[in-house]
Parts: C-alpha cells; sequence; structure tokens
C-alpha cells in the first residue's frame, strides 16, 4: 500500500487509493500532477466566498465576521467561562484617545449603569454595513446607557475610520488607540464586529454579541438589558 495511506484522510485502502493514485515514477499521473494545484486553486474560492459573505477577522491579529459566530479565526486568545461564553476581560484600568483626538479612560465608564463596546475594524465589511444601525441606536439610548465604537485599526487608518463613522451618520465616542486593560482585551478580539457589555465599574457583563446582527437594535438592547439585570438595574425600553 503507498505509505501516504497513513494521513488521517485516507479511513479505508480504497478511499487511499483513490486521493493518493500510483504513477509513473518520472512523469506521475494526470490526476496526481494538477490534484495539488486544483485542491489549492478551490481552497482560495472557498476562502474568499466566505469573506464576502461573512467578513473578516480581527485586525488586531487580522479580520472577521459572521451572522452569528462564522468566519475565519485571527488567532485570539478569548478565554471561555466556566459556561461555556467568550471571556474578553475587564476595562478597570486603560486609557485611549478619541477620533477627536480627547482621552477617554475607565472614569468614563463609570458614569453610565452599562458601556456597549463595539469592536469594528474598516477593512470588516459587515462592520461598516451595520454601523448606521450603530449610529441610529446610539442616539437612542437613555442617559444611563452608552454605545461607543473600538477601531481596532484606527492607528493605521484613522481617515478612513472617519470617513465611515461620517457616512454612517455616528456621532458617539470611537476609540483609535489605547494601552491598559482595552490593549488586553483588544488582542482577545477574534472576530468583528464583537460587541460587549461593561458595568460602572469596567466588570464585563452578560455574553458578547459576536458578529453582524439582522436585527442589531434588538440583539444590543437584548445584550444591554442582560447586563443591567446582572448588575441588578433596570432594563432600558427604546422610545420611552
Amino acid at each position: 500500500m503507498n505509505a501516504n495511506c497513513k494521513k488521517p484522510s485516507c479511513v479505508n485502502a480504497r478511499a487511499c487509493a483513490a486521493a493518493f493514485p500510483r504513477t509513473n515514477a518520472r512523469t506521475g499521473s494526470l490526476t496526481e500532477r494538477y490534484a495539488l494545484p486544483f485542491a489549492i486553486v478551490l481552497a482560495a474560492v472557498l476562502v474568499v466566498c466566505v469573506f464576502l459573505l461573512v467578513g473578516c477577522a480581527s485586525p488586531t491579529v487580522s479580520k472577521a465576521d459572521t451572522s452569528s459566530v462564522a468566519g475565519d479565526t485571527a488567532g485570539g486568545t478569548g478565554t471561555m467561562s466556566s459556561d461555556g461564553t467568550a471571556d474578553y476581560g475587564s476595562l478597570t484600568e486603560f486609557s485611549a484617545t478619541t477620533l477627536s483626538g480627547d482621552t477617554f479612560t475607565q472614569a468614563n465608564l463609570a458614569d453610565k449603569d452599562a458601556t456597549l463596546v463595539n469592536y469594528w475594524s474598516t477593512t470588516c465589511g459587515p462592520c461598516i454595513r451595520e454601523m448606521p444601525d450603530i449610529a441610529a441606536l446610539e442616539q437612542q439610548l437613555p442617559d444611563n446607557v452608552q454605545l461607543i465604537t473600538v477601531c481596532l485599526d484606527g492607528d493605521l487608518a484613522s481617515d478612513e475610520a472617519a470617513s465611515i463613522l461620517e457616512s454612517a451618520g455616528y456621532q458617539g465616542t470611537t476609540l483609535m488607540s489605547w494601552d491598559g486593560d482595552l490593549a488586553s482585551v483588544a488582542r482577545k478580539i477574534i472576530y468583528v464586529p464583537t460587541s460587549v457589555v461593561y458595568g460602572p465599574n469596567g466588570e464585563e457583563l452578560g455574553d458578547a454579541i459576536i458578529g453582524g446582527q439582522v436585527d442589531l437594535a434588538s440583539a444590543f438592547v437584548s445584550a444591554i438589558n442582560a447586563g443591567l439585570a446582572e448588575a441588578g438595574k433596570e432594563p432600558i425600553v427604546l422610545g420611552s
């Protein structure tokens, strides 16, 4: 039997023979000569299709998106909590610079019962497509809740980020560079867009929203209210 039959893809002799045919030592069969190039091209096409459909993986390490949790991983290191949900860590000590050049720290979280942070990138199509919905929701939130964005590649694409946000009508805060806990969390983001709710002490609340959402307002408000409930606060209702 061909030595290649030891590869995991060969589940039996017949499958192995089909996958790794014997060939003439000098020329090889057409199947063998073109199988690898064809496989490479096919894989590349599939990758392109996935990116077109679901987005990109995080630019802190790469780019991604989903409608739920799909796309390519970026090699992020987000851990899992005991209940199997993503755990990105708290924002108890950090300093960041906003798109307008102001400073944003954990003190800006303490003023609110909940802060929803949307992590995105300028190379993520789904992030850009949902930005108008984020802009609209940001304007509807009550005073005790805020929505801010973190542009993961903002330090490299500030002009493009500004253009995207302006086109979307977003008037809230966007963080472009950072240190401390925010740097740690940003490195753990595997997919974009990812949105996380934080409490006034910077504690992570509820489950993260990973990927683009069909009904963004409903998904974000549900996440915010889950976080508020965890913190013992009253839920919000838009338009009330």
